[in-house]
């Protein structure tokens, strides 16, 4: 074991913590790329104590918009592999820390893009984690960015996708405990998007066009949207009367945090988009599609 220190790190119980802005970019960097890798490199990360020196790095530079987008990378990783693991770093001072990195970085588009990733991952996993991110008060934060950056189109799908996951009813969650672990097919889950290792979704080529079109025709025709195949759907299993009521606060929290009224100006926003510039229509429709499975979500009257 070495002893050596350094002017760029602070050693406190065998962790070393980057204190350089430069080192600590580069750390987490390489935590991000390690992270987007298979399930043992997950808990790699987590088991050398890589969250560790990440949560010290978007504490230590929060006002470093590089730095901390390399951080939420990180989470935003770890939240989209197994379910097991994500659990081993969500925590309410987790939610905080995101809800920290949105607040200080509120013109940072990409900073903005990486939180609502790493929101819809944790929403994405059960319902006691969409209960902390509503408690850290994100849903405002997703609205903000919203409505601060209207033509940003990737930034409007990722808030869109996060708003549509927290609104989301029970039937969505696989992991929910008092789900009917009989079933004979899993239920569709959530938008779970895992993050990839640059920090930044790709958005879909010109000739995915037709199946966002497809998808588009689909919500209008039967009022949902979905990406799997056809198949009969399982009876609805039975959830408790505490998780249903988990379901409807958070339903209205969105409501009252203005998400529904954002979300309704951005589908008016890309649906003329869709219709008066042909060129960008594969942007409008991820939008679009993310949009409309958000307010879904938030009427359904059921589970």
């Amino acid at each position: 074991a070495t002893t050596a220190t350094t002017s760029s790190c602070h050693y406190s119980s065998s962790i070393r913590y980057p204190t350089k802005p430069a080192i600590a970019h580069a750390v987490l960097s390489g935590l991000a790329m390690i992270s987007a890798g298979s399930r043992s490199t997950l808990a790699e990360v987590i088991a050398s104590r890589g969250w560790n020196v990440t949560t010290n790095a978007l504490q230590r530079h929060l006002d470093k918009a590089r730095i901390v987008e390399r951080g939420v990378a990180v989470l935003c990783n770890i939240l989209a592999g197994p379910k097991e693991l994500a659990h081993q770093v969500l925590s309410q001072d987790t939610m905080l820390q995101i809800y920290a990195v949105m607040a200080a970085h509120p013109r940072h588009v990409a900073v903005l893009e990486q939180s609502c990733y790493a929101i819809l991952n944790a929403a994405a996993i059960d319902i006691l984690c969409k209960v902390l991110l509503m408690e850290a008060r994100l849903a405002p934060e997703l609205v903000l960015a919203i409505t601060a950056h209207p033509t940003a189109a990737s930034l409007q799908e990722a808030a869109c996708s996060a708003l549509a996951n927290l609104a989301a009813g029970l039937d969505n969650n696989l992991d929910d405990p008092d789900t009917d672990e009989q079933s004979s097919e899993p239920m569709v889950a959530e938008r779970e998007v895992p993050c990839s290792h640059d920090g930044l979704m790709g958005t879909a080529s010109g000739a995915a066009l037709p199946q966002h079109v497809e998808q588009l025709s689909s919500f209008f025709n039967d009022g949902r949207v979905s990406t799997s195949p056809s198949r009969s759907q399982p009876q609805r299993p039975h959830h408790s009367p505490q998780a249903l009521h988990a379901v409807t606060s958070i339903r209205h929290a969105l409501v009252e945090a203005g998400a529904a009224e954002a979300v309704v100006t951005v589908l008016q926003r890309f649906l003329q988009k869709f219709i008066y510039h042909p060129h960008s229509r594969t942007e409008s429709s991820a939008v679009l599609i993310e949009a409309m499975a958000m307010l879904r979500n938030l009427a359904d009257g059921g589970q």
